[in-house]
């Protein structure tokens, strides 16, 4: 089963801000999003992830054709002619 809790990160562990209903001792797998912290966007909804995605891309290869084809990377369309 997998949901989504929110948690906080404090002297070294991660803790739970709401109840966990999971027996003691399970094993559990955590990812971290850190949209409130360091190097997160802590702009909210879909575009403003797709473009932070987007900048890191051109911040690292730099699609030549960024500009011109925002539309392609930003959202899968095709690239206009």
């Amino acid at each position: 089963m997998s949901r989504e809790i929110k948690a906080i990160f404090r002297n070294g562990q991660v803790r739970p801000i709401e109840r966990l209903d999971v027996p003691e001792d399970s094993r559990l797998r955590i990812i971290i999003d850190d949209t409130n912290g360091r190097g997160g966007s802590t702009t909210k909804g879909a575009g403003a992830d797709s473009m932070a995605s987007i900048y890191e891309i051109a911040e690292d290869i730099g699609p030549p054709d960024l500009a011109t084809h925002l539309d392609h990377y930003l959202y899968g369309t095709p690239k206009a002619e």
